[in-house]
């Protein structure tokens, strides 16, 4: 094996984590715009986070195929026959970079998920305020002549206004 090959992989795991650091840090500041409902912040930042996870699709594009070029699996496997096919001085290297790599996947997915759960408790609470401006409360249910509960549909005072 070329250590070119190894050279070049580890340059390719490095653009992906400085991708998944900028990332990590756009969901923290996501966070932030989603905690304080700023909504110019919120599409800012999705644009920004869209064009960043592009360019980390292609980065895994390119090592993959990296891979597969040199007869290695784009797997955890075929990682770890490619580190060990490493000259001994770039193995460890190789193994960091894609723990780091691993590690900020971790971090991007939890940080992802909490998000997703601020956005929807958010969008529940909008539908809530306008289910009620509207004179729409989906809570209120009265019944039928067949014994079954529909929605009450009376307009409150909010929204004759």
């Amino acid at each position: 094996m070329s250590q070119l090959l190894h050279e070049k992989f580890v340059e390719q795991l490095t653009q992906s984590n400085t991708l998944l650091n900028q990332l990590i840090a756009l969901l923290e500041t996501e966070h932030q715009a989603l905690t304080h409902r700023d909504h110019d912040a919120i599409a800012k930042l999705t644009t920004e986070k869209t064009g960043l996870l592009q360019s980390f699709v292609q980065a895994n594009h390119a090592r993959c195929e990296l891979m597969r070029e040199f007869e290695f699996t784009p797997d955890t496997q075929g990682v770890t026959a490619l580190m060990e096919s490493a000259p001994s001085k770039l193995q460890p290297i190789i193994k960091k970079a894609w723990q780091t790599l691993e590690q900020q996947l971790e971090t991007l997915k939890e940080k992802n998920s909490v998000n997703g759960q601020i956005a929807a408790r958010n969008q529940k609470t909008v539908e809530r305020i306008l289910a009620i401006v509207s004179g729409r409360d989906g809570n209120e249910k009265i019944y039928n002549g067949k014994g079954s509960a529909t929605p009450y549909r009376a307009q409150s005072r909010i929204g004759k206004a």
